[in-house]
């Protein structure tokens, strides 16, 4: 029994069709998929940048001096099963602009930002970009980078008497 060239060609395209059909519909589902988590990554920026600024104002107008403020950062814990990180960062060469960057850890590309309008060097406010503790009546960790959100997930100030210290930390006890 012989099969005519013509069906096999025919057959071969066919099955060419499907694994090509298959393949755009991947492309254009990951390329939906990338602007919506893109989407929601700036949402979470501009929420932690406009929370940080809130308790930097906060502390600048307080009257107390060595005082912790708080606020409590009501972040997702993943982004469709994925985890992310939220970054404080300090960029001295654009005119002491401060930003806050959240990206996908997985895929540290799928990323947005954005800046918090402090000028540190005018308004004597220190973002905090390295890691370490504030021991105070609430034991905080901070540090440059934190990982998805959970209840324990703070923006902080402490207000010296020359310098207001603000970052991203996390409560030890929460």
């Amino acid at each position: 029994m012989e099969v005519p060239i013509q069906h096999i060609i025919g057959t071969v395209c066919l099955i060419g069709l499907l694994v090509s059909v298959g393949l755009a519909y991947n492309i254009i589902t990951d390329s939906a998929q990338t602007e919506v988590r893109q989407h929601q990554l700036s949402q979470i920026s501009q929420n932690v940048a406009l929370s940080l600024v809130e308790i930097v104002t906060l502390a600048n107008f307080g009257n107390s001096y060595n005082g912790t403020m708080t606020r409590s950062l009501n972040l997702p814990t993943d982004l469709a099963g994925k985890a992310y990180a939220v970054q404080i960062c300090n960029d001295t060469s654009q005119q002491d602009n401060c930003f806050i960057k959240v990206y996908l850890a997985a895929s540290p590309t799928i990323s947005a930002t954005s800046i918090i309008p402090i000028q540190a060097s005018q308004s004597g406010v220190s973002l905090r970009t390295d890691s370490g503790a504030l021991n105070e009546n609430q034991n905080i960790t901070y540090g440059p980078v934190i990982y998805g959100g959970s209840n324990d997930t703070v923006v902080w100030a402490w207000k010296g008497s020359g310098t207001t210290w603000a970052g991203l930390g996390r409560l030890a006890g929460g």
